[in-house]
């Protein structure tokens, strides 16, 4: 009995190709699920960086307005009547820490959640005709919340703000003992006999009790300023580098922020009489006026 002819490609070729591109197929398929749930959780931890800053600064600015609100809507020039007239303000917060390196994937520009036609142009415009991307100069980007070094200084600030406010009030606790003692102090701050006080305190303890006290109130109403702005601009640009449709629903949370109380720690506290402080605290005006008044980024 004759015996057909072998058929290599039916019997050797095609089985060991088929086990090849099978075996490929289910290698480029793990590769890819890999990749794509390495993006998921990259992406995830970049919104929940982001998350994490926000909730903080919200907290931040919190207890900020929670101080200001023990002498807000002051009217004195006076720098020993502002002093006088600010208590002893007792709190429970504690200084801040936050890895600033966590949110160091904001970039110049917006790089995520852009359209097929978007980044079809982009893609044509450096790949194609080979053009440089626009970006704003960093004088433009210092004034932004992209600027990551301006986060990183109204967390510091925010710590330094606390330490101001510990040491005034040890010191203004010993002064005002030693005013109570002279029956100086039991007065409307209005009606307080200002040369009196200051030759009771001494030109020293005076000096330092001014500078504390202005340095705190200049600084917390530039703090309030910057995490209000922080809060209000940050979502948007921490969500345009952030591919949102790989973070499982979660975005950047938002705050409103529109209580009357709230809106009114904004407005800055008069400024004091910085040619009658400058001579107190022993200073040239320019230098005083400089020293009490934290200049904006933008």
């Amino acid at each position: 009995m004759l015996k057909a002819d072998a058929d290599y490609v039916k019997d050797y070729v095609f089985p060991i190709t088929l086990s090849f591109f099978s075996a490929l197929l289910g290698g480029l398929t793990a590769y890819y699920f890999n990749i794509r749930q390495e993006k998921i959780k990259i992406e995830s931890e970049k919104c929940s960086a982001a998350n994490s800053l926000m909730m903080l600064s919200f907290q931040m600015l919190n207890t900020l307005v929670a101080i200001k609100g023990n002498y807000i809507g002051m009217q004195f020039i006076h720098p020993v009547q502002r002093a006088l007239v600010i208590p002893e303000i007792l709190f429970n917060a504690g200084n801040v820490a936050f890895d600033i390196g966590k949110v160091s994937f904001i970039k110049q520009i917006p790089t995520a959640n852009k359209t097929i036609i978007e980044r079809f142009f982009l893609f044509f415009r450096c790949k194609i005709l080979k053009r440089d991307l626009i970006l704003p100069t960093n004088e433009e980007i210092g004034k932004t919340w992209r600027n990551i070094a301006r986060i990183d200084a109204f967390l510091f600030n925010y710590n330094f703000a606390l330490k101001t406010l510990t040491i005034r009030n040890q010191l203004d606790a010993e002064i005002r003992g030693r005013l109570a003692k002279k029956n100086l102090i039991f007065k409307p701050a209005n009606e307080l006999r200002i040369d009196d006080i200051i030759k009771e305190i001494g030109m020293g303890e005076l000096s330092k009790y001014i500078d504390l006290t202005e340095n705190l109130v200049s600084l917390i109403d530039f703090l309030i300023k910057e995490i209000d702005s922080f809060l209000n601009a940050f979502p948007v640009i921490a969500e345009s580098n952030i591919e949102l449709s790989k973070t499982k629903g979660a975005s950047l949370v938002r705050f409103i922020l529109n209580k009357p109380a709230y809106l009114a720690s904004l407005i800055p506290i008069l400024r004091p009489d910085y040619e009658l402080t400058s001579q107190l605290v022993g200073m040239r005006k320019e230098e005083t006026e400089k020293r009490y008044f934290y200049a904006d980024w933008y």
